[in-house]
């Protein structure tokens, strides 16, 4: 335990020496310690990020969830690893399969929860992914016991203690990535704004809390953060607000982000339909904020106020406690996977809180009516059960003397 005390310490010196917070070691070259500034790493990373976001967006809802997914992985193999150094990187070979067996079938389980109803139609069309995910719940619930099974059998020697540890944290994790990571990608199926604006909102609330902080701060705002302060946290609002707005103004006028992702039977390929009638949202209303005075715009520059707000009061505080939890074991960051930056939760760790909020705020606010509800059900089914449906309805109908 000495020891791994003693190597943290030592690469967090590392770190703050490449940083550039403290000097070299005594006996080491002065040169030989020389790198990029800190805040150039950051920008030169933060525009790399910038344009693979953009040119993922650029290619579609499905390339953006492809992207979601990765960073999930990404996500759950860094704290992974964090699990096994705090127990003392114990080999458990068998465990470390049995981690991302559990992994696996949860992935498996949302998908087929999340993806697997609203393309029913191609999923019905091909006989492998119909054999994969019809009854994927029952399936994954059968898969994930049978995991929990496995383990108990396998339970075995003196890191029984570290094995149940180990699972407890893994479980924590599945709730807090993978879950969100469905969410956000239900959202983004209905159209890409409601993905792209939350997301965005949060990295520019970043941007402008570290602009102002670095140019204005002076009063600390929270411990678990010592380099966040008062004046970069209400920069950050200010800005995030502004900023967010004027990006939904500008993305509500391309149906490229606007329209749901559809299967379309003729092409037999899944894709934004750009086709589509703008839902309520994203029509211009006439809102009188005054007697006298009226303003006309979408209704989603309404909803991104409020998306702006959660990302600049609350979402923040995913960081915060993220900033708790490394410093609690003595961590500088999750990894160095983004130079200047850290990990890939350093840089997503607020955007898993901001995916439960939008699907949250969806689900309360913009309910669709359960007529349009049961129509892309009916849609979603193969041609006999529709026909079969047809059949039913119309007897019901003309029992009732409607027809």
């Amino acid at each position: 335990m000495v020891s791994v005390l003693l190597n943290t310490e030592s690469d967090i010196l590392d770190v703050l020496q490449k940083d550039g917070h403290i000097g070299p070691r005594k006996g080491e070259n002065a040169d030989s310690t020389k790198v990029i500034p800190n805040w150039k790493q950051r920008v030169k990373a933060g525009l790399l990020l910038a344009s693979s976001f953009l040119f993922v967006i650029y290619q579609g809802s499905l390339a953006l969830s492809a992207t979601i997914l990765l960073v999930q992985f990404m996500c759950y193999k860094e704290i992974l690893t964090i699990g096994y150094t705090i127990n003392n990187n114990p080999r458990l070979p068998k465990f470390r399969m049995t981690v991302w067996y559990f992994f696996i079938v949860w992935n498996y389980t949302l998908i087929g929860e999340s993806l697997g109803e609203q393309f029913r139609t191609v999923l019905h069309k091909n006989l492998l992914l119909s054999v994969i995910f019809d009854h994927s719940r029952f399936k994954g619930f059968c898969l994930y016991f049978a995991g929990i099974v496995l383990f108990v059998l396998s339970l075995a020697g003196k890191y029984d203690i570290k094995r149940f540890r180990l699972l407890a944290i893994v479980h924590v994790i599945l709730v807090v990535i993978t879950l969100p990571t469905y969410l956000l990608m239900k959202c983004s199926l209905e159209g890409m704004v409601w993905a792209v604006v939350p997301l965005s909102s949060v990295c520019l609330n970043d941007i402008f809390a570290y602009v102002f902080g670095k140019l204005m701060g002076k009063t600390p705002l929270i411990l678990v953060s010592p380099n966040k302060t008062w004046e970069g946290f209400i920069g950050g609002v200010v800005g995030t607000i502004f900023s967010t707005i004027a990006l939904s103004s500008v993305l509500c006028n391309f149906k490229h982000f606007i329209c749901p992702t559809e299967y379309n039977e003729i092409s037999e390929v899944i894709g934004i339909n750009t086709n589509c009638t703008p839902s309520f949202p994203f029509e211009p209303n006439e809102y009188n904020l005054v007697p006298g005075l009226s303003l006309k715009f979408m209704p989603f520059v309404l909803d991104s106020f409020y998306i702006a707000l959660f990302a600049s009061f609350i979402a923040p505080f995913a960081g915060f406690f993220a900033s708790g939890f490394k410093r609690a074991f003595n961590m500088k960051d999750f990894s160095n996977t983004i130079p200047g930056h850290g990990g890939i939760i350093d840089r997503f760790d607020c955007q898993f809180l901001m995916a439960i909020f939008i699907y949250v705020y969806m689900s309360t606010f913009l309910k669709t009516s359960k007529f349009k509800k049961l129509y892309g059900r009916v849609m979603n089914l193969n041609d006999r059960d529709q026909l079969v449906f047809y059949d039913l309805l119309k007897s019901f109908l003309e029992e009732k003397h409607l027809l």
